[in-house]
């Protein structure tokens, strides 16, 4: 089984609202990048994101639900990096999304421009180690 942290980039082709620790947070329409960790099969986690139809577990089971998960990222680690990643991201935090285990701030980001998603993620992501690009299985 192999363990590690990952990001993944959804699209919202339209404004959504989310609830969140029993509040509706609203979301534009964009690119979203989510962070997190997979410490029993991170390819189990993520085919799990790509899947549609699933029972709502984790907050951002809302997000790949109503948008579309495009591509995912990860470095094999058996540490839980996602908090770390998450506070090297340079782009729009979505404040207490995915955090509910930890408080950091958020494992939520969006921006309007895809390309500068995967820059930022791919850059981060490679102090850790070696970035793979997770192959969707269709």
């Amino acid at each position: 089984m192999v363990k590690g942290s990952y990001a993944m980039i959804i699209q919202l082709k339209e404004d959504i609202a989310v609830n969140i620790r029993r509040k509706s947070v609203e979301l534009k329409k964009g690119y979203y990048l989510y962070v997190g960790s997979a410490l029993n099969g991170i390819v189990a986690r993520l085919r799990r994101h790509f899947k549609r139809g699933k029972k709502i577990h984790w907050h951002v089971d809302n997000l790949t639900e109503k948008g579309e998960v495009l591509e995912a990222y990860y470095v094999v680690r058996e540490d839980r990096l996602e908090c770390e990643i998450a506070r090297r991201i340079r782009l729009e935090r979505i404040s207490g999304f995915g955090d509910s285990d930890c408080r950091c701030g958020g494992h939520l980001f969006y921006s309007a421009d895809k390309n500068q998603m995967v820059v930022e993620i791919k850059s981060v992501m490679s102090f850790f180690g070696e970035v793979k690009k997770f192959e969707r299985e269709y």
